[in-house]
């Protein structure tokens, strides 16, 4: 199982944290507004949404589509 699933919608990408690694993760590293959720996913613009995919990665995570 991947850590996050990410969802690709053309000009906006969601993530969705699936494991508890996943969660720390994001509040040790990532800088999320409010507004980005909807239910249990964040989104991010198309341009950034690679570095955060190579920074998940490089923290020994995984993503999964």
């Amino acid at each position: 199982m991947s850590d996050f699933k990410a969802t690709d919608h053309g000009t906006v990408v969601g993530f969705a944290p699936l494991t508890e690694a996943a969660q720390e993760f994001l509040d040790e590293n990532v800088h999320i507004e409010d507004w980005q959720w909807v239910g249990q996913q964040f989104y991010v613009d198309h341009r950034p949404a690679q570095n955060l995919i190579d920074g998940i990665v490089s923290a020994g995570l995984s993503v999964g589509g």
